[in-house]
């Protein structure tokens, strides 16, 4: 560090730059260093976005999604001089003609002509799927480097552009599916995937792991679905994460599922058809993921808490659900195992109520388990009975 980064009264690093005031002090001790310094900015002033660009006397920045990345020249259509007076029609017409070939002289190599075509494609791809800015320029860099290493030939610069596209999406985790950006292409959804595995091979593309929560605010919204929905679906997605469910299953699918779930236990009116038709699967897939969501009792301890809390609005304290989620995780009894998924969390939820002195009936719990009231009945005194859940090893964690 130099001696004019210290201060020379005590010799501290901290200096603070006060522009409006043309002065540069220490922090510590408060002494003015130089009491007259440049002002590196412009000139001029702007107050609106409008007069900044106007006033402006700089370029904008170099964009990899401009085939010559925006550092040509232009000759602008111009009729009059600097002075605002006509030019003469011999002159428009010779800055005509050097419009023209400035205009091909950009475009004098094989690649330049591929590198227009494809960024004009990208440009109406990025129109169409209506994606941030930074992802164009990602595709860009992408497709250049397809290009250099001379993967474009022989094949579809829309459906390469289309590939492109999508892998920024995939690498930046912005929800677009496959479908979206092949049905807003030239060419079809085979051609676009053939091509992103090119991509992924050759480019050694890492992709990351899709995480099935991004997608639930662009379905939330197709549905015109309360913001609750979207809160409880994060906490089964979230259950589903933890326990591996969604491991090797479509994000798409999981995220619809997990939706559906979320509008069954909220007393949402939502049709299975109309979820997945919002998630761009099919109705299959969701009953599929539904199924598996709900076979395992954590998820199912889960749907019921939050109907409870919700629909019949009681006071499911979040310990409650703590405890009776532990005992799920830990229980190693035979018996246990035998049950089903919604008699076992049922079970076990309708004890912790009783241990902790939660007020709820057993009615109420046997309505969402979507078992009868008597088999819970019945479940309960067997765990009274014979004592399944080692009565003794979970009442001091019961009663604190």
């Amino acid at each position: 560090m130099s001696l004019e980064d210290k201060c020379p009264e005590c010799g501290s690093s901290k200096l603070i730059n006060d522009y409006d005031a043309g002065e540069v002090f220490c922090l510590d001790c408060g002494l003015v260093i130089q009491d007259v310094i440049m002002d590196k900015g412009p000139e001029w002033r702007a107050f609106t976005g409008e007069e900044k660009e106007s006033r402006s006397r700089v370029g904008v920045p170099t964009s990899y999604s401009v085939h010559d990345k925006d550092l040509s020249t232009w000759i602008m259509h111009v009729d009059r001089d600097a002075l605002g007076r006509k030019l003469p029609l011999s002159t428009r017409l010779q800055m005509w003609r050097l419009k023209k070939w400035q205009y091909r002289s950009r475009a004098h190599s094989s690649i330049q002509r591929n590198l227009i075509q494809a960024m004009a494609e990208l440009d109406r791809l990025f129109d169409k799927v209506s994606v941030p800015k930074a992802l164009k320029e990602k595709a860009a860099v992408i497709y250049r480097k397809v290009l250099d290493k001379n993967l474009v030939q022989g094949r579809s610069i829309a459906a390469i552009v289309a590939a492109s596209l999508y892998a920024a999406c995939r690498i930046n985790g912005t929800p677009r599916r496959l479908e979206e950006i092949a049905e807003a292409s030239l060419v079809n959804k085979k051609n676009v995937s053939r091509c992103y595995r090119l991509l992924q091979r050759e480019l050694d593309i890492r992709m990351p792991v899709p995480d099935p929560r991004i997608y639930l605010p662009k379905i939330v919204e197709m549905l015109n679905a309360p913001g609750k929905i979207q809160t409880v679906a994060e906490k089964f997605l979230g259950a589903a994460k933890k326990y591996r469910i969604s491991a090797g299953k479509s994000p798409q699918g999981i995220a619809a599922a997990a939706l559906y779930l979320a509008c069954v236990s909220t007393g949402e009116r939502k049709t299975q058809d109309e979820v997945a038709e919002a998630a761009g699967v099919t109705a299959v897939t969701v009953r599929n993921r539904y199924k598996e969501l709900l076979e395992n009792p954590h998820i199912y301890l889960l749907r019921i808490v939050y109907s409870l809390r919700i629909i019949n609005r009681l006071n499911i304290p979040n310990d409650t659900h703590d405890i009776a989620d532990e005992i799920l995780s830990g229980e190693k009894n035979k018996v246990l195992k035998e049950w089903s998924p919604n008699e076992k969390t049922a079970a076990v939820f309708n004890y912790v109520c009783k241990k902790t002195g939660v007020r709820v009936t057993t009615k109420e719990i046997a309505k969402y388990s979507q078992m009868a009231e008597d088999i819970l009945i019945n479940r309960c005194k067997q765990l009274e009975k014979y004592k399944l859940l080692e009565k003794d090893l979970y009442l001091p964690v019961l009663t604190h």
